[in-house]
């Protein structure tokens, strides 16, 4: 099974500032236009997204993970312009979504999230946590996302949520299982601004239930975390200069889990390279 994991697109281009008047957030809102306007638009930039796109199709991945941030200040606009770099990756079969911060702008942005993008969300009337099992990898998605106030990017999971978490953890599963969030998972891993508000309940859940792997975003920046057994890797932008990616291939019929990771690097024009390789052993699932 191969997995490949990308986060933080930010390529949509958000409406001029005179349209925020009057719109839930408006404030928020504009301090995200202004970010856009001064730094966005030229450090995350499509030609690198599809320069990305084209390493990513040729590797052949079974289900591509994106982990949040295709808007900057998630209006209706933003979110369905958002679709069809989504749709470039896959189908609905091969790619999952999960929300992140800048997504979930305002009250109103998860539900225009859930319309346009629905079939990627793969979303049951139980919510979140949603699960996707095949081929020995069992994919957790969590939603982190949610509305803040201006000058915090913070994300939340929420007692309901983690609580299913906890239970569908303890379930008995012979696969390995990758979950899939926006935010750093664990304490101290991101400022206060940018931090999970639980994530210290979630890191009790991932420490108790023994996760194998856990697949964020939200910083910025390629990072590789060992807390316990579980692994947690933050991915950089799939749209930056250096645009980032990760391919794990997963080999789980043979005794104990065998994992093979490449961080895929953009290094200059159409040139993308493995910048780090990694094989882990893991205990059988089960």
């Amino acid at each position: 099974m191969r997995l490949i994991h990308l986060t933080d697109l930010h390529l949509t281009r958000p409406p001029g500032w005179r349209s925020y008047r009057g719109r839930s957030q408006s404030g928020k809102r504009y301090l995200g236009y202004l970010s856009w306007w001064r730094r966005r638009r030229h450090s995350l930039r499509a030609v690198w997204y599809e320069e990305l796109l084209d390493v990513v199709g040729h590797l052949a991945a079974d289900q591509i993970l994106v982990s949040g941030d295709l808007t900057q200040t998630g209006t209706a606009e933003e979110i369905d312009a958002a679709l069809p770099w989504i749709q470039r990756l896959g189908t609905p079969e091969q790619v999952l979504v999960v929300p992140g911060n800048h997504d979930v702008y305002a009250a109103e942005s998860m539900a225009r999230v859930q319309a346009r993008w629905g079939d990627y969300l793969h979303l049951t009337d139980s919510g979140y946590p949603l699960v996707r099992d095949s081929a020995g990898v069992r994919v957790v998605g969590l939603c982190s996302a949610r509305p803040t106030q201006p000058f915090s990017a913070t994300g939340r999971l929420g007692e309901r949520q983690c609580e299913r978490l906890d239970a569908l953890l303890a379930q008995p599963a012979d696969a390995v299982r990758v979950v899939l969030l926006h935010h750093p998972p664990v304490p101290g891993l991101v400022g206060a601004r940018k931090r999970l508000q639980d994530a210290d309940v979630l890191a009790d859940i991932l420490a108790r239930r023994g996760v194998e792997l856990v697949l964020h975003g939200h910083q910025h920046r390629n990072r590789e975390v060992v807390v316990g057994a579980t692994r947690i890797l933050c991915t950089g932008p799939a749209s930056s200069v250096d645009a980032s990616f990760r391919v794990f291939d997963i080999e789980s019929d043979q005794g104990n889990p065998r994992v093979s990771a490449e961080l895929w690097q953009r290094v200059g024009a159409g040139d993308f390279r493995r910048m780090d390789t990694g094989i882990w052993t893991f205990s059988a699932p089960g």
